[in-house]
């Protein structure tokens, strides 16, 4: 499986989650709420366990399922470095590396 994005769209929000998939393992990256069940059933079909939860920013546009799916999961959640999100397991910083796959 190549790790090109799938990209999934929510109209309500005018915003999009990327799915990146290398050798069994996934990164959904910005996952919107209402869309936890759509996501995880996108994982399923494709056979990929999700590895982590990446968020590029504080959300104003919508409410992240990053919480949700790290406790249906167990994946990590990934954030920038000093914008707020203080629950995520990784912490980024410029030129950090998230490795999975």
């Amino acid at each position: 499986m190549n790790t090109l994005p799938i990209q999934l769209f929510d109209p309500e929000s005018s915003t999009f989650t990327y799915v990146l998939a290398a050798h069994g393992e996934a990164v959904l990256i910005d996952p919107v709420d209402k869309h936890c069940e759509r996501d995880l059933a996108q994982l399923d079909r494709l056979g990929l366990q999700l590895a982590y939860v990446l968020e590029t920013h504080n959300h104003a546009d919508h409410v992240t399922s990053a919480g949700r799916l790290r406790q249906l999961t167990g994946a990590k959640a990934a954030v920038p470095s000093g914008c707020g999100i203080a629950p995520a397991e990784l912490q980024l910083n410029h030129g950090d590396v998230l490795q999975f796959g």
